[in-house]
C-alpha cells in the first residue's frame, strides 16, 4: 500500500481489495484485474515484507545505495528504523537458505549484496524455497513423486501401505539371509566334527 513513488497506485489497490471483500467490485473490474494477475487477497506477512521492501527502495532513492546501517535511528521515520532491522533478518534468512528465491532476486535487483558461506544445499527444503532455474532437477523429482502418490491413491493404495509392504519384504529378506548364514555355519561345524573323527576311526 505504501509505495513511495506510486502512492496513488498503492491507495487504489487497497481500495480495490476492500471493495472486493465487501462484494462491491463490478464483475468487469474483477475479470480485468485477474487478467493482469492482480492479487485480491494478500497474506499479511507478504504485505509486511513488501512494505519494508518499498521502504528500502525509498532509502535508496534518498541516499543512492541500500547499505542501511543496522543501528539506523530516525525518530521522525519509524518505518526506516524498522527497515534497518528487516534487512538484517533477510541476510540471516539467506545464510540459513530459507529466503524465497523470488525475494532473493528482488533484493539483488535492488542492489542488496546477499552472501552466505559456500556449502551443500539443505535437504528437504520447502517447495517455495526451490529456485526454478537452479533446482530444476529437484523440482522435477518432486513433481514425479507427487504424480506417483496420486496414482497410488487413484488405485486404492497409499504411500504408507507401500512403505509397510516394502518393510515387510525387507524383513523377510533379512530373515532368509540370517537363516542361510545359520545353515552355512551349522554345515561347517558338522564338516569339522567329521574331519576330527576320521583319524581315530582309521587308526582303529
Amino acid at each position: 500500500r505504501d509505495c513511495f513513488d506510486f502512492p496513488d497506485l498503492g491507495l487504489m489497490s487497497a481500495k480495490v481489495r476492500r471493495a472486493y471483500r465487501q462484494k462491491q467490485l463490478p464483475e468487469s473490474w474483477i475479470l480485468r484485474l485477474r487478467h493482469i494477475d492482480f492479487k485480491f487477497k494478500m497474506d499479511m506477512v507478504d504485505c509486511k515484507w513488501h512494505d519494508n521492501y518499498h521502504t528500502l527502495r525509498r532509502f535508496k532513492h534518498m541516499f543512492g545505495h541500500v547499505d542501511i546501517p543496522s543501528n539506523y535511528t530516525d525518530p521522525h521515520d519509524p518505518k526506516m528504523v524498522e527497515c534497518a532491522r528487516w534487512i538484517q533478518r533477510q541476510h540471516k534468512l539467506y545464510r540459513k537458505q530459507t529466503l524465497y528465491p523470488i525475494r532473493v532476486k528482488m533484493l539483488r535487483k535492488l542492489g542488496v549484496r546477499l552472501r552466505r558461506p559456500s556449502g551443500p544445499k539443505k535437504p528437504g527444503r520447502h517447495d517455495k524455497l526451490l529456485d526454478p532455474e537452479k533446482d530444476r532437477e529437484e523440482i522435477e523429482q518432486r513433481v514425479n513423486r507427487k504424480a506417483w502418490i496420486a496414482e497410488l491413491h487413484a488405485n486404492g493404495s497409499s504411500l504408507a501401505q507401500r512403505k509397510r509392504e516394502h518393510m515387510s519384504r525387507v524383513k523377510q529378506r533379512k530373515q532368509e539371509q540370517r537363516k542361510k548364514r545359520f545353515m552355512a555355519k551349522l554345515s561347517r561345524q558338522n564338516h569339522g566334527n567329521q574331519s576330527s573323527q576320521s583319524p581315530s576311526s582309521s587308526s582303529s
